[in-house]
């Protein structure tokens, strides 16, 4: 598509494409063009629901839980109570290439997720600024409602309910493929990740560069790890994006890549369970068919299960395991437990380790997350005291 502007005197002028390095701008240009113009983002407030009152930040420093420094290119806050967060790249930066321009924008979120109020005050306060809410009151004057505002942004911030944006001057190859899976982890509840391309155009005898947005990719993520399909100009992305570090997404992209993805089925069940269930007893693993609540000071081969069964059957297992031959006190005791769980018992699981079980539709989410919260109810003290006195 080649862009044409017809001034007054009516003679159209052919604007051909180019890039932000031939027009002999860096990514700083492209930073302060957001920055001073949010709107170029494309973020639909119909579909965003963010307002056209937005604030800008730009290079702010967050530490991350290992101590390092990172530093987004651009923050922007707005009135109707949303965080994005926008790495710029230049379309011949490496970064956007691999997994990098991901990760980094991923990370950012992972550490906005676990601020305090005060280390959110002093990410984007001012030294004039004594607590969150006067930073609100502050920046955003003409609210009706500062309080309610404040207790908006720090509970999205705490959700992770943040708008990721990668945007560049031209989208290679590959980068929408790329926008694609990582799952599990708490500390992040729901974000959407956006890539923006931001075409830079020229036309003979102009100095002016034409800077044309367009909305290249988008992520629909309504929980941590549910998984849903966006279609940008026609190409299905498949997505699931949600991780702690940049080395969880690597590897979760690795398993994505390679043909591994969790079912949204499974993915809900997982959502709904951890929900509900004590912190001490939420699931663990980055399997894309089963998850694994271990309770405290059980050994390993020995856990709780969600386990997605295969061949067609469409069920998940809520599942006891006992994997290992040095727990015979435990495998002994399963058909009795599976009795008082109203469960199925298998000797024959784990070369005759066992497992009790309950199989039920992979749709129910919310019956399969009460189901293992029963059979942990049911189970877990009678197993500990097996594995303290045998």
């Amino acid at each position: 598509m080649k862009p044409y502007l017809v001034p007054q005197d009516d003679q159209a002028r052919a604007w051909r494409s180019t890039t932000l390095r031939e027009c002999k701008r860096d990514e700083t240009f492209l930073e302060s063009v957001i920055a001073s113009n949010p709107d170029i983002l494309c973020l639909d407030p119909y579909d965003t629901g963010i307002g056209p009152d937005v604030v800008a930040f730009r290079q702010t420093q967050l530490q991350t839980p290992t101590g390092r420094t990172v530093i987004p290119d651009v923050v922007l806050v707005s009135a109707s109570g949303h965080i994005v967060m926008v790495e710029v790249k230049l379309t011949d930066n490496p970064e956007l290439r691999d997994r990098r321009v991901v990760a980094q924008l991923i990370e950012y979120a992972a550490c906005v997720a676990n601020l305090s109020d005060d280390a959110a005050l002093e990410w984007l306060g001012d030294e004039q600024d004594e607590s969150w809410n006067a930073f609100v009151r502050r920046t955003f004057p003409t609210t009706l409602a500062p309080e309610r505002l404040a207790a908006a942004l720090r509970r999205r911030m705490r959700d992770g309910e943040i708008h990721l944006v990668i945007a560049c001057d031209g989208v290679p190859d590959g980068l929408r493929e790329l926008v694609r899976a990582v799952a599990g982890q708490a500390a992040l509840g729901a974000f959407k990740l956006h890539v923006i391309e931001i075409k830079p155009f020229l036309a003979d005898g102009q100095s002016d560069i034409l800077l044309v947005p367009s909305s290249a990719a988008r992520t629909e993520i309504v929980s941590r790890t549910a998984i849903t399909v966006s279609t940008v100009e026609g190409k299905q992305l498949a997505v699931a994006v949600v991780a702690s570090s940049p080395h969880d997404v690597a590897d979760a992209m690795a398993d994505v890549e390679a043909g591994k993805t969790m079912r949204p089925e499974l993915a809900a069940i997982i959502e709904r369970y951890d929900a509900i269930a004590p912190a001490e007893l939420r699931t663990t693993g980055s399997e894309d068919y089963y998850r694994v609540v271990r309770p405290e000071g059980w050994p390993d081969g020995l856990h709780y299960e969600f386990l997605r069964w295969g061949g067609g059957k469409d069920a998940i297992g809520v599942e006891l395991h006992c994997e290992s031959k040095k727990l015979a006190q435990v495998t002994a005791a399963l058909p009795s437990l599976a009795m008082k769980a109203d469960a199925t018992f298998d000797p024959k699981w784990a070369r005759g380790g066992g497992r009790i079980l309950r199989r039920l539709p992979l749709a129910d989410a919310d019956g399969a997350a009460r189901a293992m919260l029963r059979l942990i109810e049911a189970t877990r003290d009678d197993v500990t005291a097996l594995l303290r006195f045998g």
